[in-house]
């Protein structure tokens, strides 16, 4: 596990005001002293447990990882709009009417926010 790992693991459960024994508990851990090994790169842990950790802490694993730099995996609407629309011009005409047609029927089926 790369210092990243439990570097980002220490500052999500630091932002969410939780302990190590907080959570070891909503981990499956039994102890504080897995988390406090794993924050500090002592000990290296599997997938399963980083996944585990990662829900605990309402963050993605691959945030925790080190792949991604949202910790809620969220695509930054600037990216999500410009992937939209390269994607959106590589279709031919009527693939963009149909995906536009739908695109319209979603939004106009959602329920309008009340203020």
């Amino acid at each position: 596990m790369a210092d990243i790992t439990g570097t980002r693991i220490r500052e999500a459960r630091l932002a969410q005001g939780m302990s190590q024994v907080d959570l070891a508990l909503k981990s499956g851990y039994k102890s504080r002293s897995s988390i406090n090994k794993i924050e500090h790169d002592s000990r290296r842990t599997t997938l399963d447990k980083i996944k585990e950790i990662a829900a605990a802490l309402n963050v993605t694993p691959d945030y925790l990882l080190g792949w991604e730099d949202d910790p809620h995996g969220e695509i930054p609407r600037e990216t999500k709009i410009s992937e939209i629309e390269k994607l959106f011009q590589m279709l031919d005409p009527e693939q963009q009417r149909a995906v536009f047609t739908m695109i319209s029927a979603i939004v106009s089926a959602k329920p309008t926010e009340q203020h």
